[in-house]
């Protein structure tokens, strides 16, 4: 299932002299359609080669999967304003991209994300992703609705680089990548769970509600860790396919960075932008799922028509409807909501729908609307501050934008809730899950959600089955 190795060669030594030529380095892709392979399997596949290094990426309605192993180029920042950054590098790097002709629709993708809040220093757990991490992986496969199946190879050319010595290095990782000797099993790991800090949870929403009541703020959105330790280390490609099976219209992401490795099934898209046409959602509000269809519809009822709940969607259907305003030509939302039913919730949704100008980069979007009211609050500003002065632990990546970016500005990021950090060489785990708060809420109730949407991450990782 070997790449054409004499058309990478005619690639990779076009980039070569390119990079002569301007006396720096330039990005080569090249791409070819091949056999099917499992994509969990093609992740285990590279736990050798480039632990450390790899990022797994399912769409919500699978159509798409994205496996990336491996570093062509690194775009890191520890800076305020992470995003601008990186992307105003990414579009230096890709101006000057050379790539095969065969598969024009292809290139190089840009996968990664940033951290909710930039104004926290990351903690030790998350000081490798920095304030935003992205790279452009050197092998990815990429399996568009289960049956056109490609890979990529991306490389960083220098003008004196040694062509062949560098086909002889791919032609065996790209094996080992290819192998289809079943590796992957679904081991179980004792699991034990420790909430972190809990006494302080009850106060923390108490302050928070009263400071709401005073006016500081119309809504906060809080969240609270609980510690996983494992008995043996997990096996990343395990909790994929667990989460695979359990959570079928969630994006599965994972993205490593060092011996830490951010995993997840988030049911928010973010943004999603193909050509002029850019889509976002509007998740807030939730509720637990029934035992019954008749239960299931009392509850999605009860949710639909709660005065708590509406108002806390309003907030993020205003924020992004307004977001898409200023930088749309068009935009269209649904007066009303409707529900989008997971295994253990059920959230109030609302889609917005824009037209843009093709030369609008998906980034902006991504830097407009993060943090929504669904993850912060509202007014941002002030949600923010008192989610600084409140929590006690560092979010990092929990809660924010996550996803890829093509060469022509098009992608989709998701919203990074029901997730964990795994680290300690995959004995231990931070899972993530919060709630918006408002004047009306009530301790217990923001608990036993937290609790609901904490489930999908316990039960990918005990592999006990939680209902």
């Amino acid at each position: 299932m070997a790449v054409q190795l004499s058309n990478l060669k005619a690639t990779l030594l076009e980039a070569a002299q390119k990079a002569a030529k301007l006396e720096e380095g330039v990005l080569a892709s090249h791409t070819v359609a091949i056999d099917y392979i499992k994509p969990s399997q093609f992740f285990h596949n590279g736990k050798e080669l480039f632990l450390g290094k790899r990022f797994y990426w399912k769409n919500a309605d699978n159509t798409k999967v994205m496996v990336g192993q491996g570093l062509a180029h690194t775009f890191q920042s520890s800076e305020p304003n992470a995003l601008f950054s990186i992307e105003k590098e990414w579009k230096r790097l890709t101006k000057q991209v050379v790539m095969n002709d065969n598969l024009p629709e292809f290139g190089p993708t840009l996968f990664g994300g940033i951290s909710f809040d930039e104004k926290v220093e990351p903690d030790s757990n998350w000081s490798p992703f920095s304030n935003g991490l992205f790279y452009v992986p050197q092998f990815m496969l990429s399996i568009i609705e289960d049956e056109k199946v490609f890979l990529t190879i991306n490389l960083y050319v220098q003008g004196f680089e040694n062509i062949d010595q560098i086909l002889s290095k791919l032609t065996a990782q790209e094996n080992q990548l290819l192998s289809c000797e079943e590796h992957v099993k679904n081991e179980s790991f004792s699991t034990t769970f420790e909430e972190v800090n809990p006494s302080n949870w009850y106060a923390q929403v108490e302050e928070v509600v009263d400071r709401i009541q005073k006016g500081e703020a119309e809504k906060v959105v809080l969240a609270r860790p609980v510690r996983a330790d494992f008995s043996s280390a997990i096996e990343t490609a395990t909790v994929i396919e667990r989460l695979t099976e359990q959570q079928t219209n969630s994006y599965i992401f994972v993205l490593e960075a060092l011996e830490q490795c951010f995993i997840g099934a988030t049911p928010e898209r973010l943004i999603v932008k193909n050509r002029e046409e850019v889509k976002s959602t509007c998740l807030a509000g939730s509720i637990s799922r029934g035992k019954t269809d008749k239960e299931d519809a009392h509850l999605g009822n009860l949710l639909l028509n709660d005065e708590k709940n509406r108002k806390e969607h309003e907030y993020v259907v205003k924020r992004i409807q307004n977001a898409f305003v200023s930088l749309c030509d068009d935009v269209y939302v649904p007066n009303y909501p409707t529900l989008l039913k997971m295994k253990d919730i059920q959230h109030l949704y609302t889609p917005v729908i824009g037209r843009v100008a093709l030369n609008q980069s998906i980034l902006s979007f991504v830097q407009l609307l993060h943090p929504t009211p669904a993850l912060g609050g509202e007014p941002v500003e002030e949600a923010l501050s008192i989610i600084r002065q409140v929590e006690t632990w560092d979010r990092g990546f929990y809660g924010a934008p996550i996803g890829f970016v093509d060469m022509h500005g098009d992608g989709e990021f998701a919203v990074a809730i029901r997730s964990a950090l795994i680290t300690d060489r995959g004995k231990r785990s931070y899972l993530f899950a919060g709630c918006g708060i408002v004047d009306s809420s009530n301790p217990q109730a923001e608990w036993e959600e937290t609790e609901l949407k904490l489930r999908p991450m316990k039960r990918a990782f005990s592999g006990d089955d939680l209902s």
